[in-house]
């Protein structure tokens, strides 16, 4: 979790994400926003991504469960 960082750090930090923005894949670019929202936001960021995989894994559980009866 990134709520430990001080101010300066993160500033570092997204910085250093702006420099590595040479990279044009889709994917890249997704993990390059992510990581800049974490830094910006770590609290609600940790959060969305919890509730999502925790959503995500009562979706899959239960179509499972439910092919199985």
């Amino acid at each position: 979790m990134m709520s430990h960082l001080s101010k300066k750090k993160r500033a570092q930090l997204t910085q250093y994400l702006d420099e590595q923005d040479r990279s044009r894949t889709p994917m890249a670019a997704i993990l390059r926003s992510y990581n800049k929202f974490v830094l910006k936001n770590p609290l609600l960021v940790m959060s969305l991504t919890t509730g999502t995989t925790m959503g995500l894994g009562n979706i899959i559980s239960q179509t499972i469960i439910g092919k199985r009866t």
